[in-house]
């Protein structure tokens, strides 16, 4: 947590599992915080590890603290496109995860509320498409982002170029003053793009309910029929919540969008 980046150090917080096997790969979810409490990711981020809330043990999570540097205030950098330091920040922390911990390559996630949702859409772009066996990926090009989950959050109007198909999901309410619905709506139109599928919010006609039997889901959350298995994509649209993390449902449906991209 003592590397610099372009702005300076940032700290990060690992939890592994109570029986954590050096041996056994596991999935690894980073979560981004909402705007505020430097230092403070550890308890201001989900907690996905409770299983009696529908969450699992099973996974390494690194919650992410925001710069010190008010580069965007007190939230993540994701104002400045391009010269991001964000972008470095997931090499130097995933450098470490990765020479720590036991992690599956190919099972590594990014999710967050607020600032962490803006967070979450940046990495999706950016480190979607797998490992960048050319290099030509300036930052981690080693590493690969597999599916992005966010709540409320948006979509940087600057994004670099995105590196090929991420699995992502959403959760936003129709009346966030904070985030506004619409910039998670792009979010969906930019990943249905790099998919190859359609994503158009508006039209029922593709979509589907995910999960009807869970009821936190249930008439919420509906899937793009026509996305690629490996890379699914759901929007989950709530109303009268504003601007809420939504922690319990974000819990339950995190999880089972993870517990679904594992390998068959």
């Amino acid at each position: 947590g003592n590397v610099p980046t372009k702005a300076g150090p940032r700290t990060f917080w690992v939890r592994v599992p109570r029986d954590y096997d050096p041996n056994h790969k596991y999935r690894t979810v980073y979560i981004g915080q909402g705007c505020g409490g430097y230092e403070a990711a550890n308890t201001s981020t989900y907690q996905f590890y409770r299983e009696d809330q529908g969450g699992t043990d099973e996974a390494i999570y690194v919650a992410i603290d925001i710069p010190k540097d008010m580069a965007n205030q007190d939230c993540y950098d994701n104002r400045d496109g391009p010269s991001s330091q964000e972008w470095e920040a997931f090499e130097l922390f995933h450098n470490v995860v990765d020479s720590t911990y036991c992690i599956d390559k190919d099972r590594v996630y990014i999710s967050g509320y607020s600032t962490g949702g803006w967070l979450a859409n940046m990495w999706g772009c950016y480190f979607g498409g797998g490992i960048d066996t050319t290099k030509a990926r300036l930052f981690a090009p080693c590493y690969h982002i597999r599916g992005q989950a966010a709540v409320t959050g948006g979509e940087p109007t600057e994004q670099p170029t995105c590196n090929g198909p991420v699995a992502a999901i959403w959760i936003h309410d129709k009346n966030d003053n904070g985030n506004q619905i619409s910039g998670n709506i792009n979010a969906l139109t930019r990943v249905g793009k790099t998919n190859g599928c359609p994503t158009n919010y508006e039209d029922q006609s593709i979509q589907e309910l995910w999960h009807p039997e869970e009821p936190l889901l249930n008439n919420i959350c509906k899937k793009f029929k026509n996305c690629p298995a490996d890379y699914p994509v759901i929007f989950c649209t709530t109303e009268g919540l504003g601007h809420a993390d939504q922690k319990e449902r974000a819990t339950v449906a995190f999880t089972k969008f993870f517990d679904e991209l594992e390998p068959k």
